[in-house]
C-alpha cells in the first residue's frame, strides 16, 4: 500500500526524530548523524560558540537565551542542514517517498529552504507540545498522506479522461508496460493486487506476456510501477471498480506514442 510508504521528520528545538513507514509498519530510524536537539549544534565545536551570544554579548549554550537576527539564523541554518544530511543518508532519492514534516513552524520553513529532497509535502504538522505522542503523530501523518494521495489521484484521473481523445492515454498493457521503461509515463494507474506475468527486454523492446505464471516470469505490473517511479512518474494503486476503462493497468503519458 503506497499510503504506508513515507517518512515523518519531527524537528523541534528540544528534539529531532525520524520515522520510516513501510509495509512492515512504522519505526524510528536511529542514526548518529542526526542531531538530537538544537543544543547538539550549539555545542558542536568551539568555533560555533562565536555565534552564540545573548543580548549583552555573553556566550550561551541555552537555546532560549539566543537573540534574534543573524546569530539565531546561523544556528538554525546549521541545525537544519545537519538534519537534512542525516535524513538524506537514510532516504535514497530514488525511493521518492513523501516526506511529511512535523514540529515548530520556523524550523520546518528553514528545513524546506535547505533540503534538496524532491518529495517534501506542502502540508505539515505544527507540533507545539514538547511531549507530543509519537503514535498520534504517525496517525496524523497517515491521514495527511492519504488525503494527498486521494486528491492527486482524482486530479490525474480527471486529466486522463480529458485526454482520451489525444493519444496521451493508454489502457493496453502491451503499450503501457514498455512506456514505463522509456520515461513516457506521467501517471500510472494499477489495479490493487493484480498481476500480469511475463518479461520485458528493454534493449530489444520485446514484451512477452503469459496468461499463467511461467518459470522466470516477473510481475510486469510491479515492474511497470517501479520504472514509473524511477523515471519521476506517479503510481496510483486503485480498487478494480475505480480503474479507467476497467483496465488492469493504465497510463497518462508525457507525450503521445
Amino acid at each position: 500500500n503506497v499510503v504506508d510508504e513515507f517518512y515523518l521528520l519531527l524537528i523541534r528545538r528540544d528534539k529531532t526524530k525520524l520515522f520510516r513507514s513501510d509495509a512492515q509498519g512504522v519505526h524510528e530510524v536511529q542514526t548518529d548523524e542526526m542531531p538530537k536537539n538544537i543544543n547538539d549544534v550549539i555545542n558542536f565545536d568551539e568555533e560555533g560558540k562565536a555565534f552564540m551570544q545573548t543580548e549583552d554579548g555573553q556566550n550561551t549554550d541555552t537555546p532560549e537565551l539566543i537573540t534574534s537576527g543573524r546569530p539565531e539564523k546561523v544556528i538554525v541554518g546549521v541545525y537544519v542542514e545537519k538534519i537534512d544530511k542525516a535524513f538524506q543518508k537514510q532516504a535514497p532519492q530514488e525511493t521518492s517517498w513523501p516526506l511529511l514534516l512535523a514540529g515548530q513552524e520556523e524550523l520546518l520553513e528553514a528545513f524546506k529552504k535547505t533540503s534538496q529532497y524532491n518529495n517534501i509535502m506542502s502540508t505539515e504538522l505544527i507540533v507545539t507540545d514538547e511531549h507530543a505522542n509519537s503514535k498520534d503523530l504517525i496517525q496524523q501523518a497517515r491521514q495527511k498522506i492519504e488525503e494527498r494521495m486521494n486528491s492527486e489521484r482524482s486530479e490525474r484521473l480527471e486529466t486522463y479522461f480529458n485526454s482520451i481523445a489525444t493519444n496521451l492515454t493508454s489502457s493496453m498493457p502491451e503499450h503501457v508496460i514498455p512506456a514505463t521503461f522509456y520515461s513516457q509515463v506521467r501517471a500510472l494507474f494499477v489495479e490493487k493486487g493484480a498481476h500480469i506475468w511475463g518479461s520485458f527486454d528493454q534493449q530489444n523492446n520485446k514484451l512477452d506476456m503469459h496468461a499463467e505464471r511461467e518459470d522466470g516470469d516477473d510481475c510486469l505490473v510491479e515492474k511497470a510501477a517501479i520504472q514509473t517511479i524511477l523515471h519521476g512518474g506517479e503510481v496510483f494503486i486503485m480498487e478494480k471498480e475505480k480503474m479507467p476503462n476497467g483496465a488492469t493497468i493504465a497510463a497518462l503519458l508525457r507525450y503521445a506514442q
